[in-house]
């Protein structure tokens, strides 16, 4: 999560700010499955 946070600052300075929300699903996605696979072992 920190990464992407940091990536809301960068990534407008590189003008690539319309990749911003698919990489916040992505992120959400990636911690959703390491919570899952977490719980579940």
């Amino acid at each position: 999560m920190a990464c992407y946070l940091v990536d809301r600052a960068v990534y407008p300075q590189h003008g690539a700010e319309r990749w911003l929300p698919l990489r916040r699903r992505l992120t959400a996605l990636a911690a959703a499955s390491c919570a899952l696979g977490a719980w579940a072992n």
